[in-house]
């Protein structure tokens, strides 16, 4: 009976959670400030919304990278083809 009631996961997917959860505490989810459940929903929800906003700047910085690489490297062609 208990068997049927709890999902089965892969391995996989847990290092993904405890991935995901030691990313928020390196990134201050360490110790909630707030009082009661409500204020630990809500501090729990704005350090989720930090850490995507953070991934989203490492993605944008990643593609800057990547399209200043493809830049120098198409100069380089060109110069050499001169």
């Amino acid at each position: 009976m208990i068997g049927t009631l709890i999902p089965h996961f892969s391995p996989a997917y847990y290092a993904a959670v405890e991935s995901a959860i030691n990313a928020l505490e390196v990134h201050g989810l360490d110790k909630c400030p707030n009082y009661g459940i409500e204020g630990f929903k809500r501090y729990v929800a704005l350090a989720i919304v930090a850490r995507n906003i953070r991934r989203i700047g490492d993605i944008l910085w990643q593609q800057d990278v990547e399209r200043k690489r493809k830049a120098i490297k198409r100069k380089l062609k060109y110069q050499q083809a001169a």
